[in-house]
């Protein structure tokens, strides 16, 4: 009889977690602090974090495909795809990558691939260098890819 109680509430949860993670997506150009802080509507874009994956995903759209990228807002300057990506966008590969952690000690290989249209946050990039890794180098949560904060600064 427990065990019953104690499925019937797993379920319960499971079905919550689930529709927590399919809410309604929010509109919040139009709150007053982006024009508190003089911002543009065009200077506002869609970020997102799950509730399982709480990391911060941006949209970015790779040829005529639209993905959600790890956002790293820390010191990464590089764009990287996983294998999650392998069957559902068009790339060229061009070569090998050896991946690094931060520290410099040896992560992983990888293939160096070629990307012909990227856009991110509205602006558009031609024949993106990029690496293809095994979405298992990056974390527990399978994932798309990612790019990091200081890759603008360098666009």
């Amino acid at each position: 009889m427990k065990f019953k109680y104690f499925i019937m509430n797993i379920s319960i949860m499971i079905i919550i977690i689930v529709l927590i993670q399919i809410y309604p997506k929010v509109d919040i150009s139009d709150i007053i602090w982006v024009k508190d802080f003089n911002y543009d509507e065009s200077q506002i874009h869609d970020i997102s974090i799950g509730l399982l994956d709480p990391c911060p995903f941006i949209p970015v759209k790779i040829n005529d495909k639209k993905v959600r990228l790890l956002f790293d807002t820390g010191n990464g300057v590089v764009l990287f795809l996983t294998t999650a990506l392998k069957e559902q966008i068009d790339y060229e590969i061009t070569g090998k990558t050896t991946e690094l952690n931060s520290d410099g000690t040896y992560r992983g290989e990888g293939n160096a691939i070629l990307i012909k249209n990227l856009t991110i946050f509205n602006d558009e990039y031609s024949n993106v260098q990029s690496s293809l890794t095994d979405w298992r180098m990056y974390g527990f949560f399978k994932n798309n890819g990612g790019i990091g904060l200081k890759y603008f600064k360098i666009k």
